[in-house]
């Protein structure tokens, strides 16, 4: 239950979406009764504080940082699943010596070559990469109107420096030719 601006949430409220629009029941669930997070696609909802959120042989899907909450359903009779979005907060907030199979974790969903590639290489656990389409309506180049610009979110900030360093020793272009917005 975290009420903050993430990419992350924003993604799995999507899958939600989408798998109920395609016919597959799916739900977002939080911890607390009446939690909701705002500007998020309109999904069904369960809490796991009530007794009809969670059935025998529910699937869960688990954001890779919340080791606590896959220690609270060690020994339910659920399929446990992980989405791995990154790789560099997977052990981080993680017990030493631990990792996803110690929480009864099934498989893991990534969205990247690199995610898969790190979690079967360090955990050994079957791993599925999810396609993400990209909305061409949305996001597409047309020279004419759109400029080349790098967006970064405001909280990746200190990574623009040394990223700029980087891309502008390899070819000034990059940093004279593109606009960069934080």
């Amino acid at each position: 239950d975290l009420d903050i601006p993430s990419g992350g949430l924003k993604r799995l409220y999507h899958h939600v979406e989408v798998l109920n629009q395609v016919g597959l029941p799916a739900f977002i669930l939080h911890v607390k009764s009446g939690f909701k997070i705002a500007d998020m696609p309109d999904v069904p909802i369960k809490y796991l504080d009530t007794q009809q959120a969670l059935s025998p042989g529910d699937i869960v899907v688990i954001p890779e940082t919340f080791p606590d909450f896959m220690q609270r359903l060690v020994g339910k009779p659920l399929r446990k699943f992980v989405i791995a979005l990154s790789w560099a907060f997977i052990y981080s907030p993680m017990p030493w010596r631990t990792d996803w199979r110690n929480f009864e974790i099934e498989r893991v969903l990534t969205v990247t070559d690199y995610v898969e590639d790190f979690v079967t290489w360090s955990m050994g656990l079957p791993v599925h990469q999810l396609a993400f389409s990209i909305n061409p309506q949305k996001y597409y180049y047309d020279p004419s109107v759109k400029k080349p610009q790098i967006c970064v979110f405001g909280r990746k900030a200190p990574c623009i420096g040394p990223l700029r360093n980087l891309l502008g020793a390899r070819d000034p272009a990059y940093i004279n030719d593109i606009s960069w917005k934080v």
